[in-house]
């Protein structure tokens, strides 16, 4: 499946996180992956945790 067609609300994102990247216009896997470590980083309420969270669950849909 593209990562194009996977939103992130398909995911399992914790409401958090999930409403943090959806501040920054972020909507699918693709969208996410054009995003480096230190972009998440610098968005409102995102912490390092929530990064590692995030690899975490692109792991196992990969």
């Amino acid at each position: 499946m593209a990562l194009k067609s996977i939103f992130i609300d398909q995911s399992e994102l914790p409401p958090r996180i999930y409403n943090c990247l959806k501040r920054s216009n972020i909507y699918t896997l693709l969208d996410l992956l054009n995003n480096s470590q230190e972009d998440l980083m610098k968005m409102e309420h995102f912490r390092i945790e929530d990064v590692k969270q995030i690899l975490g669950i692109l792991e196992k849909i990969s």
